[in-house]
């Protein structure tokens, strides 16, 4: 039995054609609510792992849900930053110059004095 070898990009081109007859059948949101509700429904069951609290305070289990999720992207965030400013810094050479020929402060020198 002869195998065809399809090239990548046929693949790419059917998955592209796939996404956009979805796409045009049907709404974003409607595609993605049960994502987005499985991920909300996540962090109460972060903060209530027995469901004992949403069914004796729901607005409480609720609130306690929502301040986890913003720490979860707070979170996000400031890992974010961190690993920007690592690689600032590892983006530094030795001599003070940046890789795009700037000093760290941000002005060029052309190392003359």
């Amino acid at each position: 039995m002869r195998r065809l070898k399809v090239a990548l990009t046929s693949h790419s081109e059917r998955g592209r054609l796939g996404a956009r007859t979805t796409n045009a059948r049907y709404d974003g949101p409607t595609i993605t609510a049960k994502a987005r509700q499985t991920f909300i429904d996540s962090f109460l069951d972060k903060v209530d792992p027995t469901g004992e609290l949403r069914l004796t305070n729901p607005d409480e289990a609720h609130r306690r849900a929502e301040a986890t999720r913003k720490l979860h992207y707070a979170r996000m965030a400031y890992n974010s930053v961190k690993a920007r400013r690592l690689l600032a810094k590892k983006s530094v050479a030795p001599g003070g110059q940046t890789r795009d020929g700037a000093n760290e402060e941000g002005s060029r020198d052309s190392g003359n004095p």
